[in-house]
């Protein structure tokens, strides 16, 4: 329990912004997501997320 720092990568609401999002993801490599009720469902990664601004860019151009 004294190593697992709950401060380490906190994580981000299902129903959070994008903004929200891309700054947790500026600080970590991966963002936790939880449900309403605080349970982890997920992470979305930093490559994920460059990924799709990537394929956006593309759809664009």
């Amino acid at each position: 329990m004294n190593i697992i720092r709950k401060d380490f990568n906190p994580p981000v609401s299902a129903f959070a912004s994008i903004e929200d999002l891309l700054q947790r993801s500026m600080e970590q490599n991966f963002v936790p997501v939880v449900d309403d009720r605080g349970m982890f469902i997920g992470i979305v990664t930093r490559k994920a997320i460059l990924r799709h601004f990537i394929g956006t860019l593309q759809k664009q151009a």
